[in-house]
């Protein structure tokens, strides 16, 4: 049988090894700084399926790393995620989508902001706004 303080002991282990996990889990990606604006663009992403988003905005560029939700395809999803940015940092001249598929990186797509811009206004079409796209495929 275990005596009481060994049990008092271990649950105290326990606990802090949950807090200490469930810490390091809000952490932001190594190399990204939280922000207001990050977090509202993760907050509006979150608010349509997306659950492992990593934002990144700078005064240049804006950085969204992402996995396609299973109820969106890739179009639809690069769209949601241009347009979280657009309204919330619509001050930065690139965004870059770093694009997973099943947990595998699929590829980067890079647009200026003006022409997402210039689609939410309704002067593009998506065919036009794709044009407009630089895709690469993902490294690694």
């Amino acid at each position: 049988m275990i005596p009481y303080r060994a049990k008092v002991a271990l649950g105290v282990v326990a606990i802090v090894i949950v807090v200490a996990v469930v810490s390091l889990a809000a952490l932001p990606a190594p190399g990204f700084e939280p922000s207001e604006t990050n977090s509202a663009i993760h907050v509006r992403l979150a608010g349509v399926g997306f659950t492992d988003d990593v934002v990144d905005v700078t005064a240049e560029r804006a950085l969204v790393r992402y996995t396609v939700p299973a109820n969106l395809s890739r179009l639809d999803s690069e769209l949601l995620v241009l347009r979280s940015v657009a309204d919330t940092a619509p001050s930065v001249d690139l965004i870059v989508l770093q694009v997973y598929e099943a947990g595998s990186p699929v590829e980067q797509v890079t647009v200026e902001m003006r022409w997402v811009q210039a689609y939410e206004a309704g002067t593009l079409t998506v065919d036009e706004l794709r044009g407009h796209f630089t895709v690469e495929p993902a490294a690694g």
